[in-house]
This record gives C-alpha cells, structure tokens and sequence, in this order.
C-alpha cells in the first residue's frame, strides 16, 4: 500500500509539471475560479477538471462575449455539486441493517454513531440501537452512555470479539445496529487485523470509513488506501469547520472509489 502511495504522488508530480507548462491558461474569469480553488486545498489536476467543464457551459462556440466573474461562480458551484450527488442506496436483503462505523482515533466516529442515531431524517422510525467496541480509550464510552439516555437509545458496552454475537442477539428487536469501534491508527500493529476479527462476526450491511478534514491531504489518501483491505462502503468526513483547506474533500472524493455519504 506504501508503494502504491508514493507512485501516486509521483504520477501527480508529473501532472503538475505537465499542467505548469501549458500554453493556454485559463482566461478571466476562470483564471480566478481556477486559483479560488487551489488556495482552498483542491488538488490542481482536480481543480481543472472543475474549471474545464464550467468553461464549457459558460463560453459558446464563436461566442466571444465575456463572462461575469458571478456567472461563473454560480457555474462552478453547480459543478462542484455533482462530487455530492447522493447514492443510490443499497438495500441489504437482511431484515436487519448493520453499520460498522471505522477509522482513526479523533475522527469523530462516536460523535458520528450519535448523530446518526438521533437524526430523524435517516433512519426515520426505525429502532435504533449501538454497541461500542471502544476498549482501549479511558471513559471512552461515559458520554456515549448518558447520551444513549437522553435518546432512549440502548447501548452495549463489548469488552471482547466473544462478546459481540451475544449483544446482537440482545438487540434483536431493533431495525439498525450501529456500532462504534476503537479508535486506532491503522499504521499500529494488529488495528486492523483486530477490526477485521470484529468485522467477520457483525457481518455489517455497511461500514463507514470516517476521516477528519484537519488531516492533510496525502494522509487522507493514505489511510484510505489502508482501510481498503476492510472493505468500507462509504466515506464520511468530518471537522470540515477546522481546516482552512477544505477543497482537499474534493481531492478525497476524487481520488477514490467510495461515495461520500456524509459531510
């Protein structure tokens, strides 16, 4: 995975270069958008290709009328849009759903599990219960249970992979099981053969792959390719209000086959 990480970089280095010696640039105002888009943190290649289709829809052929700078803007945020569009969802033939919630420590998978348990517009009237498998984070589970309270959401603290079969047989009468695991990096030894062994006995309908805005862009491509061995279905990120770079969301999106089910 290391390998395939660092011929990506250098397949974009090349890119980079090649797009630094190109004869045309773009013209006002797309020049402008284009450069909007990169102090943002939205890789070059990724920008272009925005800034191309807008271009596109905005200069007609033989029309040598100029664009308003707005026009545009409004433009590129229709295409910025299409990176969001919302999956079409995929019904488990289970009765049951199941959805594992993985990732780094600190990127907000609990927060995360409570949200989705307590938004209505999700999961609707369903009967919604969680398990945590957080074992390893001191008082890890302490918030999640007086916020299981309030919500009159069940929760279930397990303390060994044993221990999972058991909980969702106890939470047997509930439509969806979300399940919050531990928050560890998947460049320690055993997180993720440890993730797998608690995955093979859930048996999840989903897992949601969580990543923190505040990282840089490099480790997010990084600890996506490392979780692909998990087999996520979707990608969720969060803590966008804490980068100055959000546009990297984009460059995520791009770079990888997962849909992005969360913001």
């Amino acid at each position: 995975v290391a390998e395939l990480f660092l011929l990506r970089r250098q397949l974009r280095s090349v890119k980079a270069q090649l797009r630094a010696a190109r004869s045309c640039p773009f013209l006002e105002p797309f020049d402008f958008c284009f450069n909007l888009l990169t102090e943002t943190g939205t890789p070059d290649h990724v920008a272009e290709i925005l800034i191309m289709r807008t271009e596109e829809q905005l200069v007609g052929m033989g029309d040598a009328s100029p664009v308003p700078r707005s026009e545009a803007l409004v433009e590129l945020k229709r295409q910025i849009s299409y990176f969001f569009l919302p999956q079409p969802a995929k019904r488990s033939r289970r009765k049951r759903e199941v959805v594992v919630v993985v990732g780094p420590s600190g990127a907000g998978k609990t927060s995360l599990t409570v949200k989705l348990a307590s938004h209505q517009a999700v999961y609707r009237d369903r009967r919604v219960g969680i398990i945590s498998t957080d074992i390893f984070r001191a008082g890890a589970n302490a918030g999640l249970k007086s916020l299981g309270k309030i919500l009159s959401v069940p929760i279930i603290e397990v303390r060994q992979v044993d221990d999972i079969a058991r909980a969702l047989t106890n939470l047997s009468k509930y439509d969806v099981i979300l399940v919050d695991t531990p928050g560890r990096s998947p460049l320690s030894k055993g997180s993720l053969p440890d993730l797998q062994t608690q995955l093979a006995v859930l048996q999840p309908t989903e897992t949601l792959l969580v990543l923190s805005a505040n990282m840089a862009l490099e480790e997010l491509w990084l600890f996506t390719g490392l979780y692909q061995g998990i087999h996520p279905s979707g990608l969720v990120v969060t803590k966008l209000d804490e980068t100055s770079k959000p546009g990297k969301v984009l460059g995520l999106v791009d770079d990888s086959s997962l849909p992005l089910k969360y913001v």
